[in-house]
């Protein structure tokens, strides 16, 4: 069973003191939403959102769904972590959009280095035709869930991952110009099953 997706990036450069953090979450069942993203919750200031046992659309659950800035320590900017667990698939299939942009990111200089981890610790077995793709956007202040060419256009994608019907955990450093100071980042993630009928299965 795939049991958790987890992406976080952290701003590694020294931050301003004038903060104004934001994070709105959001999530677009394509079989049902017609192309528009339902705001699930926004946080500010270093609060966490957390959201546990719940439905979304047209049968995706989740046990859990968190983001949260994780503070980093003198001189370096927070965390932004985004994950979700003990989540299932409609058993007809289908495809569900999660996303989370947290606003008021600020970084002096241009480019900026975003240490990035994506990772999936649990998957079910075999070839179930679980698809779980996480991208990483970066856009002006103002745009939530800036996605690029997706259902939010207006966001510059910075990193991707792809996994199918496997565990993964990925660590590398991303580098990219940010159109602002303070600027937004979106993290997507897209999850479908396309092999069906399945049973009730925990992707996150």
């Amino acid at each position: 069973m795939l049991k958790r997706l987890l992406l976080a990036t952290a701003l590694v450069a020294p931050v301003s003191l004038a903060r104004a953090d934001t994070i709105t979450i959001g999530y677009s069942d394509l079989s049902t939403d017609g192309g528009a993203i339902t705001t699930l919750g926004t946080v500010s200031n270093f609060d966490p959102f957390l959201m546990q046992y719940f439905f979304l659309g047209s049968g995706f659950g989740f046990g859990s769904i968190t983001a949260l800035l994780i503070p980093q320590g003198p001189g370096q900017a927070p965390a932004f972590e985004f994950a979700f667990h003990n989540g299932f698939v409609p058993p007809e299939g289908g495809t569900i959009r999660l996303y989370a942009t947290w606003q008021g990111a600020n970084v002096p200089g241009n480019p900026v280095t975003f240490p990035t981890s994506f990772g999936v610790d649990e998957m079910p077995g075999g070839s179930n035709g679980l698809f779980v793709q996480s991208q990483i956007f970066v856009c002006s202040n103002g745009k939530v869930y800036c996605d690029g060419n997706y259902l939010a256009p207006g966001g510059q994608q910075i990193g991707a991952q792809y996994i199918v019907d496997q565990f993964d955990n990925t660590n590398l450093t991303l580098s990219h110009s940010v159109p602002s100071h303070p600027f937004a980042i979106t993290e997507e993630r897209q999850i479908s099953c396309t092999k069906y009928p399945i049973q009730q299965t925990s992707l996150l």
